[in-house]
């Protein structure tokens, strides 16, 4: 799928405006999770009484990160992190919470990993600028973070309608990141 410029450009304008009606895209608190307020304000208060510098949010792929020290060890060894990650968490519902947290001034990174619980319901470009809104929220709180957006990881083996979607959705999150100044990293892994 190829954008030029102008395109994506103001399809981005109008998804990220006040005007904009997509749910992927709308802040929303998710009340469908027994004890996800619990976790978000377990998390809030983590952030609130530490000093962390990088910030994981996200769905169950951060959460899980908790779960493999070998690959935290590897990539978050060197900071302070606090994870808050959500299982099942769409794009509204990490940007809700990242409008209501209180982020730490101590904060110098945040990786933003969402959207693949959106693939079944929303648009590729829906996903994106949730993912990309995600990422426009953290700066506004924090404006001196590099926030660091990573693509949706591939699902199953073989090609399919869902693959497909997952690789659009990356290549306008590409695009998307460099406009706003947010750094993109790929998922792909195959």
């Amino acid at each position: 799928m190829t954008f030029l410029h102008n395109d994506i450009t103001e399809q981005v304008l109008f998804k990220l405006t006040d005007y904009n009606k997509a749910i992927a895209t709308t802040p929303s608190e998710r009340q469908n999770k027994s004890g996800w307020t619990k976790v978000f304000q377990n998390q809030s208060l983590t952030c609130q009484n530490s000093s962390p510098s990088l910030l994981l949010i996200g769905d169950s792929i951060i959460a899980g990160l908790d779960r493999y020290n070998k690959v935290k060890k590897k990539f978050c060894e060197s900071y302070s992190t606090i994870n808050c990650g959500i299982g099942g968490d769409r794009t509204q519902h990490v940007l809700w919470r990242c409008e209501k947290m209180v982020l730490p001034t101590s904060l110098k990174h945040a990786v933003v990993n969402c959207g693949t619980n959106n693939l079944k319901q929303d648009s590729p470009l829906d996903i994106a600028s949730g993912i990309i809104l995600v990422g426009l929220a953290l700066k506004k709180k924090c404006p001196h973070i590099n926030v660091i957006i990573t693509g949706i990881i591939p699902r199953g083996l073989k090609w399919s309608r869902i693959r497909s979607k997952i690789n659009k959705t990356n290549l306008i999150l590409k695009k998307l990141s460099k406009i706003n100044e947010l750094f993109y990293k790929d998922n792909n892994f195959g």
